[in-house]
């Protein structure tokens, strides 16, 4: 009994934002019409999978107590140009079995060159990378904007549009099954790999990093690399789902990437975090979104109550790191 009690203690420790979705999802069901539907949870997952996918790349650069704004811009100039080369009206490959393919590897294209940008800024040029990534994301989401004169790009080939809105066996949602298989992933990598001990003990300690011979700097320039290919991911999902381009695409949700990451745990000093927590935290915002949208409030209202959890979170993190003397003055 008092190991079970230990375990429950330290699974609210870990990851608080369990039992907030638990009260929170119990609540929504009884005070939300519909809430609890099967076609409304359906659409809560479908919503959350570019969220899980986003959240976790931008996570790596979190191990290393960075940030990733150019992630919004990835994913603008990807859907842009990817839907410009593949649309089935105007596009540069229309009509071409081969387009759909040509256009995802451009738009993963898109998000490593950017990624290898900030990567290269960072490490060599010893940019904060906040600085630089906000940058990538005014230069490139900019280009994003010229090239499709700020407008929309619909007319999508059906290849395309499964990628975010097909059905595995007729009921399970594609995006999900993509978002399930790279969180997998991932977790093994950061759980069983000497690359993902590697990132927290970076996170942790540069300079105790490498006194142990880890190559720092090549593993700063990786996360980058890693947090614009899943950034770039996330825009095919995202452009998928939505049947249509946007250069300005998630532009309002980056605040979702940054609270699915840090109520989960992912600690914004670096050195600690993982996928699981990123899951929950991205369940959690995509629960608060939809029952909030159900109650028919409005998106400003929805963006403070979604600020407030994610400064609880922060606050939390910020505790934590003060209890173990972990701030950096």
């Amino acid at each position: 009994m008092k190991k079970r009690l230990e375990n429950f203690s330290g699974l609210i420790l870990n990851y608080p934002i369990v039992i907030m979705l638990i009260v929170y999802f119990i609540i929504a069901s009884i005070f939300i019409p519909y809430f609890f539907g099967q076609r409304n949870i359906y659409n809560i997952l479908l919503q959350s999978a570019d969220l899980i996918i986003i959240s976790i790349g931008l996570m790596f650069v979190f191990l290393n107590g960075g940030i990733d704004f150019s992630i919004i811009a990835v994913m603008g100039l990807g859907s842009v140009v990817g839907v410009s080369i593949m649309n089935t009206e105007s596009g540069l490959m229309a009509g071409n079995p081969y387009g759909v393919v040509i256009s995802i590897i451009v738009m993963l294209l898109i998000g490593l060159i950017i990624g290898c940008i900030n990567g290269l800024a960072v490490v060599f040029l010893k940019m904060p990378s906040f600085m630089v990534t906000m940058a990538n994301y005014l230069i490139f989401s900019g280009l994003a904007l010229f090239i499709s004169n700020s407008n929309s790009i619909s007319g999508l080939p059906e290849e395309f549009l499964f990628i975010g809105s097909g059905k595995l066996f007729d009921f399970f949602p594609f995006p999900v099954f993509l978002a399930v298989v790279l969180a997998l992933i991932i977790h093994i990598i950061l759980s069983k790999s000497a690359y993902g001990r590697s990132i927290y003990a970076v996170g942790t300690s540069h300079a105790v990093s490498n006194i142990s011979g880890i190559p720092v700097k090549k593993i700063i320039f990786s996360l980058f690399l890693i947090s614009g290919l899943f950034a770039a991911i996330g825009g095919i999902v995202t452009t998928s789902r939505l049947g249509a381009s946007r250069p300005l695409l998630n532009d309002e949700r980056m605040m979702n990437f940054v609270a699915a990451i840090i109520l989960g745990g992912t600690s914004v000093f670096g050195g600690k975090g993982d996928v699981k927590g990123v899951l929950i935290g991205a369940l959690f915002i995509s629960i608060i979104n939809n029952s909030l949208s159900l109650l028919g409030l409005q998106w400003y209202t929805i963006m403070l109550i979604v600020g407030a959890f994610l400064l609880f979170g922060a606050w939390i993190d910020a505790f934590k790191q003060l209890n173990k003397g972990g701030i950096r003055g």
